[in-house]
C-alpha cells in the first residue's frame, strides 16, 4: 500500500479544525440505540489499522472523508510536559500509530487504496486475517477512556515514605498494572493489552501536594 495523493487540507469547503470536530460529535464509537431505550457500545468487531506515528489523527479524517458512516475510535491521554520550567497539558494517541476501525476494515482499506491516500496505512493481522480486538479489551478501554475518549490526568500525593497515594483518576482504577511512577516527570508507566498483547504506555499524573509532617 502506497502512499497516494489525497490532500487533507485541499478538501471543499471543509477545514481541519471542522473536521476535528466531528471525531467527537455524535454518539460514541460503537454505540447503539437498545431495546429498552439505554444506549448499549458493540465491544466485538473493532480493528487496528497502523500509520506513522503522529498521523493518526489525519488518517482518522481521511477516512471520514472517504467513508461518511464509518465508526472509528482513536483513544487518546493526557499527560503534563515541561518546557522551560511551565507545565503543559498535552493530548496524545494512547497507541501511538494506530486507530481502530468498526467492522469496516476491508472498506476502509479499499477506500484508501482507491483514493491513493496521501498517507502510511496497513492493517493489523494475524495468521494471514485481520486481526480483530479482543472484547475485553475493547471493554476495558472504551471504560477507562470515558465518554471523551479520552485517559484523563490522575491526582496524587506523596507520602512520607515516599511513595505517591493515587487519589483521583482513572490510575486509581489501574494500580494493579502500574510499573513505576515518575515524580519529577508527573507520570505513570503502565502495562496494558492492545491487539494481544501487552504494551507499555505513560499516563498523566498530576502531584497535588506532600502531606504535612505529623506533630510530634
Amino acid at each position: 500500500m502506497n502512499p497516494g495523493s489525497l490532500i487533507i487540507s485541499n478538501h471543499p469547503n471543509v477545514t481541519i479544525i471542522n473536521l476535528i470536530m466531528k471525531i467527537t460529535e455524535g454518539p460514541r464509537p460503537g454505540q447503539f440505540p437498545g431495546k429498552d431505550g439505554h444506549a448499549f457500545i458493540d465491544y466485538q468487531n473493532w480493528y487496528a489499522i497502523q500509520t506513522l506515528s503522529g498521523c493518526e489523527k489525519k488518517l482518522v479524517l481521511t477516512l471520514q472523508i472517504l467513508l461518511k458512516k464509518i465508526q472509528l475510535y482513536l483513544p487518546t491521554r493526557k499527560v503534563i510536559h515541561q518546557l522551560k520550567g511551565v507545565q503543559h497539558i498535552m493530548e496524545l494517541p494512547l497507541f501511538p500509530g494506530y486507530i481502530f476501525v468498526y467492522r469496516s476494515i476491508s472498506e476502509s482499506l479499499d477506500a484508501l487504496d482507491k483514493a491513493d491516500a496521501r498517507i502510511v496505512f496497513k492493517p493489523v493481522m494475524a495468521n494471514g486475517k485481520y486481526l480483530e480486538a479482543n472484547k475485553n479489551e475493547m471493554k476495558f478501554l472504551f471504560e477507562v477512556t470515558g465518554e471523551g475518549g479520552v485517559i484523563e490526568l490522575s491526582k496524587g500525593v506523596v507520602m512520607e515514605n515516599e511513595e505517591v497515594l493515587i487519589i483521583q483518576g482513572p490510575l486509581k482504577q489501574l494500580k494493579g498494572k502500574i510499573l513505576f511512577i515518575d515524580k519529577r516527570k508527573n507520570k505513570a508507566k503502565v502495562r496494558i493489552e492492545f491487539m494481544n498483547r501487552m504494551v507499555e504506555v505513560s499516563l498523566g499524573l498530576e502531584i497535588l501536594s506532600r502531606p504535612l509532617p505529623k506533630v510530634q
